[in-house]
């Protein structure tokens, strides 16, 4: 069984192993439900709301089957219910982060286009927001698979418990931001780059959604008091 720190029970492990099964379970559905909704209708599929839509239900299929796997890609032996290697551990690292991390920043294109539409809807019609709507896929997409590109040739992906994602490879080694030189066989840094590739990224869109989220709310109550 895989080292933590605390150390989980076996049974801790078995519950960290399946629980994502389910929860992953029900979000491929909802997201694929998305895809279906869109992709049905030609209205909708020439919309640049309904196809910002498309591309962060994609990215969550993709996320949510890579936790659906949960301890599946991981080494054999490094936690409870790992039958895979180490490429396969790093192919569920890659998908996961890239995945992970477009799909919150499609969030963000999301805000920025109710924004658009709602606090100046008079400059931003839908013609208009085509030319905008290459920057609204562009961005997600390249931070998201730019940074999980990088992450391969660096050696970040390793199992990190219930998944494999960004971590030292052993759990617990010494890395070389902290002491100077390391002990890990891979993922050096991991911490680091955990902000560097993910965490930054994440917070910043967290908080331009919520500062534009604002500006909406408060567009909408001036309107309600004309």
């Amino acid at each position: 069984m895989v080292k933590l720190t605390p150390p989980l029970t076996v049974d801790q492990q078995i519950a960290i192993a399946i629980i994502p099964k389910f929860t992953a379970a029900l979000s491929i559905l909802g997201s694929s439900y998305i895809i279906h909704h869109v992709l049905r209708s030609r209205t909708r599929r020439r919309r640049v709301y309904h196809r910002v839509l498309l591309g962060m239900a994609l990215m969550d299929v993709v996320s949510s089957f890579k936790s659906f796997l949960s301890t599946w890609p991981n080494p054999r032996g490094t936690s409870w219910g790992s039958v895979g290697t180490t490429a396969t551990c790093s192919a569920a690292g890659f998908f996961g982060h890239g995945s992970s991390l477009a799909g919150p920043l499609y969030n963000g294109s999301l805000t920025l286009y109710y924004y658009l539409t709602i606090c100046d809807r008079t400059k931003w019609r839908e013609e208009r927001l085509k030319s905008l709507e290459l920057w609204l896929h562009a961005v997600p997409l390249l931070i998201g698979w730019c940074t999980a590109i990088a992450g391969v040739p660096l050696k970040l992906y390793n199992p990190i418990g219930w998944t494999c994602w960004i971590g030292p490879l052993p759990m617990g080694c010494k890395q070389t931001y902290e002491y100077g030189y390391t002990t890990c066989d891979r993922g050096d840094n991991s911490y680091v780059y955990r902000w560097a590739f993910f965490h930054g990224e994440l917070w910043l869109t967290f908080v331009l959604t919520f500062v534009g989220m604002a500006f909406i709310y408060r567009s909408i109550l001036g309107r309600a008091r004309m």
